[in-house]
């Protein structure tokens, strides 16, 4: 490992993920880190927490940068979905009086999926480490040449690693664009502990679930769905499934608890106006891992316009989701 930063206890390591950058926020007290992949997305690419006295990794990820290069236009592990997080209705959608038409690259369902960014490289602007925090803000900047997305921005990704506190992932993004332009975030994490998903405990404060169609577009109804608002073993329970939370209460706090490791992990996200304030889950057929991925907006957001942001040029907002260890 090439060590960029002094002896403090945080510490920045430049690694290599086949021919590509792999950074690590490491914490060289417990051996925990945070993998990221700058010249993928900006993804955040692996996470290993000390949960009981093992380090477990409670992100799933890629084995080998050619297992990435044919999986990750499928799976999405670890991706920042930006403008648009999940599906946008064959690709069409029309904004301020202007018909667009994104790149289909779900043509088994004829969507548009997951955003624009998650292959594009971003850079790396700043590192920082202490003896309580190590950090890494990637930039991405578009000059407005996407297929069906013809606006200009700029995204910035903070990740901060810090003790006690875990990580949290800071997105600022800003309309550079002469015009208003549309847009939504989202991430896309699977997670895993020891356990199969069926023996884990999870809970998650929703108030609705999403109608959807064959293709997973929402039809415009929402049923109340509060089942695992208190935590409760998932069994058989498979989803593929977008939820509205409660934007009123500040912080949405979703937790997987493993009975065999004794512990389990925390993932927090922001409510609020222009927030994350809705939740995609999803249980792959493996059922080894779940998705847990906070957004800004349901899918097909450009079409229904729920949670969708009308950004103002020259304006930016900030949104803010994380991982930490779970406090049963």
């Amino acid at each position: 490992m090439e060590n960029t930063a002094d002896k403090k206890r945080f510490q920045i390591l430049n690694e290599k993920f086949g021919n590509q950058q792999l950074l690590k926020l490491y914490d060289s007290k417990t051996k925990e880190y945070v993998g990221i992949l700058p010249e993928t997305g900006g993804m955040l690419y692996s996470m290993e927490l000390l949960i009981g006295n093992k380090l477990i990794p409670v992100l799933d990820y890629y084995q080998s940068e050619s297992e990435l290069k044919k999986d990750l236009a499928t799976s999405f592990k670890g991706s920042n979905l930006f403008p648009f997080p999940n599906r946008i209705d064959s690709g069409k959608y029309e904004f301020e009086g202007n018909k667009y038409q994104l790149f289909v690259n779900f043509p088994q369902e004829n969507n548009a999926i997951h955003g624009l960014i998650f292959d594009k490289p971003f850079e790396v602007i700043e590192t920082k480490n202490s003896d309580v925090a190590a950090s890494a803000k990637l930039r991405y900047s578009s000059k407005g040449n996407f297929q069906g997305y013809p606006f200009r921005f700029e995204l910035d990704v903070d990740f901060i690693f810090e003790e006690n506190k875990g990580l949290t992932v800071s997105t600022t993004f800003a309309n550079s664009d002469n015009k208003t332009i549309p847009v939504a975030d989202g991430w896309h994490p699977y997670f895993q502990l020891q356990s199969k998903v069926d023996e884990l405990l999870f809970s998650f404060p929703s108030e609705k679930t999403y109608e959807v169609n064959d293709r997973l577009i929402p039809s415009g109804k929402s049923i109340d769905y509060k089942l695992f608002n208190s935590q409760k073993q998932v069994k058989d329970t498979t989803y593929d499934t977008c939820f509205g939370l409660n934007e009123k209460e500040g912080t949405a706090l979703i937790t997987i608890y493993d009975p065999a490791l004794q512990g389990g992990v925390s993932i927090w996200q922001e409510t609020g106006k222009d927030k994350f304030n809705y939740l995609q889950i999803y249980t792959p057929p493996t059922r080894k891992t779940i998705a847990i991925e906070p957004m800004t907006c349901i899918p097909n957001s450009l079409n229904n316009k729920v949670g969708l942001i009308s950004l103002l040029p020259g304006k930016k907002i900030n949104v803010n989701w994380g991982i930490s260890k779970m406090v049963k």
